[in-house]
């Protein structure tokens, strides 16, 4: 579908979507990421399993990608707990899977550049 549009709209859509990716992250960080992820693995995963979730009603038509605050309203029982973080109860990964794990969330992230 995107294939159709002009390419000034495709890259407008894509700077909504970074802006509200980076504007999401800050919030996971603030409300968990500080006290509770213990390292960018956890706050990655962490940052994942709360996305599909947080933009749900950015795809279903009720906000639009630059309404924050009231994304941010509706899903505050997000930002309220740990659950986020559950699974992160389980050891980590040996050391040297570690970079292979970090390149393997944030490529899997659309909103995320890659270097």
């Amino acid at each position: 579908m995107e294939g159709d549009l002009p390419e000034e709209i495709i890259l407008e859509r894509q700077e909504d979507d970074q802006w509200l990716w980076s504007r999401f992250c800050g919030a996971v960080w603030e409300s968990l990421g500080k006290g509770a992820a213990r390292n960018i693995l956890s706050f990655a995963s962490a940052c994942e399993r709360l996305w599909e979730p947080f933009v749900l009603p950015v795809r279903d038509g009720l906000y639009g990608t630059r309404d924050f605050s009231k994304l941010i309203v509706r899903n505050r029982a997000l930002f309220q707990g740990e659950t986020a973080l559950i699974e992160r109860l389980i050891p980590l990964a040996p050391a040297d899977t570690t970079k292979k794990a970090i390149r393997s969330i944030l490529n899997s992230n659309p909103f995320v550049f890659s270097s």
